[in-house]
Order: structure tokens, then C-alpha cells, then sequence
């Protein structure tokens, strides 16, 4: 016994380092990111987060890089814990940063100079040359240019970088934390050796629904087809402390949006009866290789 916990504190010692040494490098690019992103790092949500992500920054470099003894290691994944938490909060903040940029552009409150435009309608020239008096144009009133948000590239390709990111860090943190937790049967840290993704689906299917009752007093019935009794190791649940689930998270907008949208049509046509959403299991697969 006392062999076996030796073994673990020199692991949890050994993650521990290579966090300390890795974490402060994906937080410092993620700060260069927020002071550079055009635009979008003038949203007050956007700032905040990246005072956020500076705190814990500097809250990483604060804790020397040899974590020598089993002490040093309780200290820094108590830290680690605290900056999980506090970051929880971050994909609504930048979701709102998002919405200001987006209101501002398209009210005309956020203005672009001629070389930001000129680069922008260079880039879409071909792609979306038909639409360009719809994207690209000039305000008299204004005597500028503006540019939608949808032409908006860098500020599209940031987010992509940002959530990618985050989602690494978190379950760098997330792992490293549930290993230190009591043992689950099935589960290595975080990740189950035996994931429904049935299960899965079937939850995200039943909050969907209740939100699409909620609003419009019934939902449409989905119908799941395909291998129900497959599985796999992945992260499947957020019911434990340290998980995100983000397939759950796509499949719940994915449902959500697909109901309101057959009862929009049903409301639309008058119609008394409800179309069955069919869900194939191929985006199960999509999922499975890309998460």
C-alpha cells in the first residue's frame, strides 16, 4: 500500500510539472490572441475574460517549476482547481463578446478603416462576389465602411483558436484533477471505458425536449436508430465535477434547433400532427473522431 501511494504521488508529481510547464504557455498565447483579435478585443466580455486568463497567468508562474514534494503538488492542484472553476464562466463571456460585435456592426457603431475593408473585400472577391452589395458598402451618413460580421475572417478564425484551446486546457486540468479524486468504477480520470453514445443522445434529446415543451406546450418525437448498444472510452457525462461534455453540448443545440424548427413549419402549414426527427447514428462516428 504504502508502495502503490509512493507510485502515485511520484505520477502526480511527474503531471503536475508538466502542467506547470504547459499551462502558462497555451494562457500566454491566448492573451497575445485577446490583445490583438481587431475588434472584438474592444467588447467589454472579450477584456474580461482576458484579465481573466492574465490572473491565472500569473497565478501559474507565481508557483515555482519544481514541484519537489508531495506538499508542492496539493498546492498546485488546489490552485488548479480554483482556476477551473473561475474559468467556468468563459464561453458565455466570449458568446457575448460575440453578440456586442455583432450588434455594433450591424447597427453601424463599429466602424472599419479603408485598409481593414479593402483586405476584407480582396479575401471574399471571388467566393461571394454576387453578395457583394449586400457584405461590402458604403455609408453616407457615416462617410465610412462597414464590413458584416459574417465577412469578419480573423475575427472567425480567432474563435475557432479560442474554443479549441480552451477545450484542451480544461481537459488537461479536468483529467489531472479527477485522477487525484476517489476511483470510479469504469473510469480512468475523466474518460469512461465504456460510453453510450445512445445514452448520450437520448439525454440531450429529453433537455431539448423539455425546453422545446416549455416553449411551444408539446415537442416533436425523434426516433434513434442504428447500433444502440455501441461504446466506447470517451468523456460522457458532466454529472462529474471536473467534465465538460461537448458532444452533448452540439447534439443539445442540434435537437433544440431542429424542434423549434419543425414547430415553426407545423405553426406555419397549421398542421395537427408532428413529423418524426430521424437521428442517424453516422454522426455518432463524426463525432467520435473528431472529439
Amino acid at each position: 500500500m504504502m508502495f502503490l501511494f509512493f507510485l502515485l504521488s511520484l505520477a502526480f508529481k511527474k503531471v503536475a510539472g508538466f502542467l506547470r510547464h504547459e499551462l502558462p504557455i497555451r494562457l500566454a498565447h491566448r492573451i497575445q490572441d485577446l490583445e490583438r483579435v481587431p475588434f472584438m478585443k474592444e467588447m467589454k466580455s472579450v477584456q474580461q475574460v482576458k484579465e481573466l486568463y492574465i490572473t491565472s497567468f500569473l497565478e501559474l508562474i507565481s508557483i515555482d517549476k519544481n514541484i519537489a514534494n508531495v506538499q508542492d503538488e496539493e498546492k498546485f492542484a488546489l490552485m488548479l482547481e480554483g482556476i477551473y472553476e473561475r474559468h467556468s464562466s468563459v464561453l458565455v463571456q466570449m458568446a457575448r463578446g460575440a453578440f456586442e460585435l455583432r450588434a455594433g456592426v450591424r447597427n453601424g457603431t463599429i466602424n472599419f478603416d479603408s485598409s481593414y475593408t479593402s483586405q476584407q473585400h480582396q479575401h471574399h472577391h471571388h467566393q461571394q462576389h454576387q453578395h457583394h452589395q449586400q457584405h461590402y458598402y458604403h455609408d453616407s451618413n457615416i462617410n465610412r465602411k462597414k464590413v458584416s460580421f459574417d465577412m469578419m475572417e480573423e475575427t472567425h478564425a480567432f474563435l475557432d483558436r479560442f474554443y479549441i484551446s480552451r477545450i484542451g486546457i480544461r481537459v488537461l486540468i479536468g483529467q489531472y484533477l479527477s485522477l487525484r479524486q476517489k476511483p470510479v468504477p469504469n473510469y480512468i480520470g475523466l474518460i469512461c471505458l465504456h460510453s453510450s453514445p445512445y445514452e448520450i443522445v437520448q439525454r440531450a434529446i429529453d433537455d431539448a425536449a423539455f425546453m422545446c415543451a416549455r416553449k411551444y406546450g408539446d415537442s416533436p418525437e425523434v426516433i434513434i436508430t442504428g447500433r444502440l448498444d455501441l461504446t466506447f472510452p470517451y468523456v460522457p457525462t458532466h454529472l462529474r465535477k471536473y467534465i465538460q461534455l461537448y458532444s452533448y453540448y452540439l447534439l443539445y443545440v442540434y435537437f433544440v434547433c431542429s424542434m423549434e424548427t419543425t414547430f415553426s413549419i407545423l405553426l406555419l402549414h397549421r398542421l395537427n400532427h408532428y413529423h418524426s426527427c430521424s437521428v442517424c447514428f453516422f454522426i455518432l462516428y463524426i463525432i467520435y473522431y473528431i472529439l
